[in-house]
């Protein structure tokens, strides 16, 4: 399998806004721990996977993309 390494400017847009997120939640909600255990551990899935999206073509959807 050959898979061509292109960067979209999109995914990178919203990497770049969850990456800012991210960064607020552990500055200002430091003391919440409900905020920055649970919503951080969930937008940084998020963010791993536009991480991946923006310099990957792969689907979402298909099981075998990457085998």
């Amino acid at each position: 399998m050959t898979s061509e390494v292109r960067t979209s400017k999109n995914w990178q847009l919203i990497t770049l806004g969850l990456f800012i997120a991210e960064v607020l939640i552990a500055t200002i909600f430091s003391g919440n721990q409900f905020i920055r255990a649970c919503l951080g551990d969930y937008l940084v899935v998020i963010l791993l996977y536009c991480l991946v999206k923006s310099f990957c073509n792969y689907s979402a959807l298909r099981w075998d993309a990457l085998s």
